[in-house]
């Protein structure tokens, strides 16, 4: 696939999983926790049947049709000007954008409402379960992104990359 379709693909899929753990969470009551753990082990077998198990090398080093677009490993090992690393130009974005939408959108102040007291934010009209969707959306599109971070950062794709970090993720 050209890099900008496969790049769409990568943060539709981060959408796509932030809907559904969204979905699981407030229309079939599933504990956020379990639920997010759930959709980790699924989405690592899926990831794990798509590359066959194997991982797929840099640009440089890769067969046919399966290697990692050259914006990937530059976002993830390149610089942007001098020594400043696109890894962090990246994730200032991220931190701006995130720190945006909390601070000034009403999607903000309803997630700080509703991580301090679920109950107490549905009382006072906040719709507790769309906002939790579109809360799990953004952490499944900024996972997504962080993912290709990695990605350029070690050169290689492998279905099991950032195993054990997914309790500190999910905490």
């Amino acid at each position: 696939w050209p890099e900008p379709a496969a790049l769409a693909l990568g943060v539709a899929a981060g959408f796509a999983v932030g809907a559904f753990n969204g979905f699981v969470i407030t229309k079939w009551h599933v504990p956020d926790f379990i639920a997010t753990l759930g959709t980790f082990s699924a989405v690592r077998g899926i990831a794990l049947l798509i590359t066959d198990g194997l991982p797929v090398p840099d640009f440089k080093k890769a067969e046919e049709g399966r290697t990692i677009p050259e914006s990937v490993n530059t976002l993830g090992s390149g610089n942007v000007i001098g020594d400043i690393p696109w890894i962090a130009v990246v994730a200032l974005a991220c931190v701006l954008v995130g720190g945006f939408i909390l601070a000034r959108t009403t999607l903000g102040r309803a997630a700080y409402a509703i991580g301090g007291n679920t109950e107490a934010a549905r009382v006072s009209g906040i719709k507790v379960e769309r906002s939790k969707v579109w809360i799990y959306i953004i952490s499944g599109v900024f996972a997504a992104i962080a993912g290709f971070m990695l990605t350029g950062r070690q050169g290689s794709a492998n279905a099991l990359m950032g195993e054990g970090m997914e309790l500190q993720s999910i905490a």
